[in-house]
């Protein structure tokens, strides 16, 4: 694991008891019918930024994701709304 990952993990308050552990969201600009997804895979660096990024391509494409909305998957038990929580704060 990364800093930037064990970061992530430990400032949300996180722990895994598997070093395979993952976390992966999606979000969508539209439920019944999205023409834009986005993917976040936490495994990259410079997660403080990628807020800057999703707005940075809404703002270039005129469409706004569903922070509420996005689903996640993770083999983190109970992890869901500290997720939840940080894609609808930071994303």
């Amino acid at each position: 694991m990364n800093r930037a990952t064990a970061a992530w993990l430990a400032s949300r308050g996180l722990r895994s008891e598997s070093s395979e552990w993952r976390v992966t969201i999606d979000l969508e600009n539209d439920a019944q019918a999205p023409t834009a997804r986005f993917n976040i895979a936490i495994a990259i660096p410079n997660l403080e930024q990628l807020g800057v990024l999703v707005t940075g391509l809404e703002r270039r494409f005129d469409l706004y994701f569903r922070r509420l909305h996005a689903r996640s998957e993770t083999t983190i038990d109970r992890s869901e709304p500290a997720i939840r929580l940080w894609v609808v704060a930071c994303v």
